[in-house]
């Protein structure tokens, strides 16, 4: 006879607690400074800040051709950082350090695609020239509706809720 007690069952999804938009923001701005600190150097080193410097002396934006591919490598250097533990547990740095993570709707690990789409659409939006900044403010201010969900968990399927830590 086994002595030993079953393992837990997963938690339903009323038992999920959503995370709070503090933490969320924090896990934000600790993520972004991560990869700021990989990005920025390379930045300097390839002449980008030169070009964004020229620009602002002439009163211009720098041309889309200068910045897509940053907006690429940033995506690129984002997925270098989080992809695995995003895979692995739903979580970047910023989230595991403030317990917090991203699930599906029903309460498990989101897909790769989910993922994928979650990061992506949030990064392009952001970078598209006027339109960008005005989207990712609506993007950001929807987390003020009752379920805390931004624009990219709406458009990914997922949110975020506070991690149970075993």
């Amino acid at each position: 006879m086994n002595n030993s007690n079953p393992p837990p069952l997963p938690a339903t999804t009323s038992d999920i607690r959503l995370a709070g938009r503090w933490s969320r923001l924090g896990a934000a701005l600790i993520d972004g400074l991560i990869v700021s600190a990989v990005l920025i150097p390379i930045q300097f080193a390839t002449g980008f800040w030169q070009v964004l410097m020229d620009a602002a002396r002439a009163h211009e934006s720098p041309p889309l051709s200068t910045l897509f591919p940053w907006v690429v490598m940033g995506i690129v250097v984002f997925a270098l950082v989080n992809g695995y533990p995003l895979v692995k547990c739903g979580q970047t740095l910023g989230k595991k350090l403030l317990s917090i993570k991203i699930v599906d709707l029903n309460g498990n690990l989101p897909s790769i695609p989910q993922l994928c789409g979650r990061y992506t659409i949030y990064q392009f939006l952001g970078s598209i020239p006027v339109i960008g900044r005005i989207a990712s403010l609506i993007n950001m201010c929807l987390i003020f509706r009752s379920d805390k969900r931004c624009g990219h968990d709406l458009a990914a399927g997922t949110r975020v809720v506070e991690a149970i830590q075993p």
